[in-house]
């Protein structure tokens, strides 16, 4: 506001001696007396005393008065403008600062109800609620995620606590079952501590991977021979199509397993018995120079809902929450999935109707390893 009623007051004091020193002039030659206006050593008021009269004087006075009157009325107007505008930009500016103050201090609920102000301050608006939004989600997702690495660490925990103090109680006996149990309740605690730190590093960037050259014919055939007497106890058809011949790449083989083994493993996890499974791998864009090399599970399961299917590669994200935890499954396979996949600069994605089976896909860029 004092910018803007600075350029008025200026502009009009200005244009008020410029004028009227242009009219002084022009008047001198009205007069035939233009010669005169370089005695100005005289002063103004005594060479208007000297050659003009009573009604030249008058006149000049009032057309100064005039123009000291006009400069007075704009820098007037200049104000009560700059005071409007400055209102009507300051006051949503200070409703957006109440609204980024609370959300601030935490009140992820709080949204901007501002109008006015122009294009820029409706903008404005929007990001700020946009920004208030993906926080609130993410407090949302960050205070599930601890709920349930929470639940996840005290499962396996609470079986070793129980079948230990059963032992120093005399209530259990320790017989190799029982030892196997805890055992196996450990590994299990173990995966899931691995899975985070994995998980962690990712999202921060620092995951590493020991890049060699693959072949991936032999870790798909790896993954399958690992989970096929799961695939026989359930009686699921796990078969493979592979093509004669695939590029050596250079990736983490043992990243690329994980991958593959979290997705049979959710595949086969969520088929029922009789149902199938199979792995499908191809190479995309051959002879172009950008070769990726795709993989699909697909299965004949009980499919994602849609509303889910954008989630499902999220961090402890479950479909159906009580399934997923009487199956065992942690929430954070699919998670791995999509980290280490990015990691090697690919990208993972679902397609699934419920009732009909789902199919994962995933695409690695192929990075031709060339002999010396």
């Amino acid at each position: 506001m004092l910018s803007f009623l600075l350029v008025v007051v200026v502009s009009a004091v200005v244009t008020a001696l410029l004028a009227r020193v242009t009219i002084t002039n022009e008047f001198w030659n009205y007069l035939g007396m233009g010669h005169m206006r370089g005695h100005w050593e005289m002063g103004m008021g005594m060479m208007m005393e000297a050659y003009f009269g009573t009604a030249e004087r008058q006149f000049l006075q009032s057309v100064f008065r005039s123009l000291y009157l006009g400069a007075m009325v704009a820098g007037g107007f200049g104000l009560v403008i700059g005071l409007v505008l400055s209102r009507a930009i300051a006051d949503p500016l200070k409703r957006l600062t109440h609204t980024v103050q609370q959300i601030s201090s935490g009140n992820f609920q709080e949204r901007a109800q501002v109008t006015g102000g122009g294009r820029e301050i409706a903008d404005l608006t929007r990001a700020v609620n946009v920004m208030a939004k993906n926080l609130q989600a993410t407090e949302r997702m960050r205070r599930r995620l601890m709920a349930d690495i929470t639940h996840e660490l005290r499962t396996p925990l609470s079986i070793i606590q129980g079948n230990l103090e059963g032992m120093l109680d005399g209530v259990v006996e320790p017989n190799q079952q029982h030892i196997a149990s805890i055992y196996d309740e450990s590994l299990r605690l173990s995966r899931l501590v691995n899975n985070l730190r994995d998980l962690a590093l990712a999202d921060v960037g620092q995951l590493k991977l020991d890049r060699r050259p693959v072949n991936l014919k032999e870790v798909v055939r790896k993954a399958c021979q690992l989970l096929r007497p799961v695939a026989e106890e359930k009686r699921i058809t796990l078969d493979m199509d592979l093509p004669a011949e695939l590029p050596q790449v250079s990736a983490d083989q043992d990243r690329l397993h994980q991958v593959l083994y979290n997705l049979l493993t959710n595949s086969l996890r969520y088929t029922p018995e009789g149902g199938k499974v199979r792995l499908t791998v191809r190479v995309l864009g051959e002879g172009s120079g950008k070769e990726s090399i795709l993989v699909q599970v697909a299965d004949t399961g009980v499919g994602i809902p849609p509303t889910d299917l954008p989630h499902i590669f999220n961090h402890f994200y479950r479909a159906d929450e009580s399934r997923a935890r009487a199956s065992g499954g942690t929430g954070i396979g699919l998670a791995i999935v999509k980290q280490l996949v990015e990691a090697h600069g690919g990208r993972v994605w679902a397609e699934s109707e419920p009732g009909k089976g789902s199919t994962f896909s995933f695409t690695v860029p192929v990075h031709r390893v060339t002999s010396s």
